[in-house]
């Protein structure tokens, strides 16, 4: 029994780990979203006329 009951504790530990890496991906891509939002707006301030690709310079 106190083997089986090593073993919950085990993969309870897992999950804990596992969803402590989940969240800190969603707080990363949330990170990265709002600093592609912050790049995104200085561009556009720099450079605030639409952008015109010349299709032919791609051969």
């Amino acid at each position: 029994m106190n083997e089986h009951s090593n073993l919950l504790k085990e993969k309870l530990e897992k999950k804990k780990e596992i969803r402590n890496q989940i969240e800190r991906l969603i707080y990363t891509k949330k990170k990265l979203e709002r600093n592609l939002d912050t790049i995104s707006k200085e561009i556009l301030n720099i450079c605030p006329h639409k952008w015109v690709i010349d299709e032919s310079s791609f051969g």
